[in-house]
């Protein structure tokens, strides 16, 4: 996973420690495998984030392809 030079959105769930501590340690995980991961904490929901929190993930991921934008090669 290190050789991903991609940046990557690690998200998780405010809430989703309560459900289980697994995954505040994949978030872990990812944000020390991924060398570009950026942690994020989307408030008020559990793993199930577009549904619980529409918006915010919305609002979340348009600002982290403002600042990655998609470039194509090839």
């Amino acid at each position: 996973m290190r050789r991903i030079k991609q940046p990557a959105l690690a998200v998780i769930g405010e809430k989703s420690p309560a459900v289980s501590p697994i995954w505040t340690q994949r978030q872990d995980m990812l944000v020390t495998w991924l060398p570009r991961a950026q942690p994020f904490v989307l408030a008020g929901a559990t793993h199930m984030l577009h549904v619980e929190n529409p918006r915010g993930m919305a609002e979340a991921l348009a600002a982290f392809f403002r600042r990655h934008r998609v470039v194509r090669t090839g």
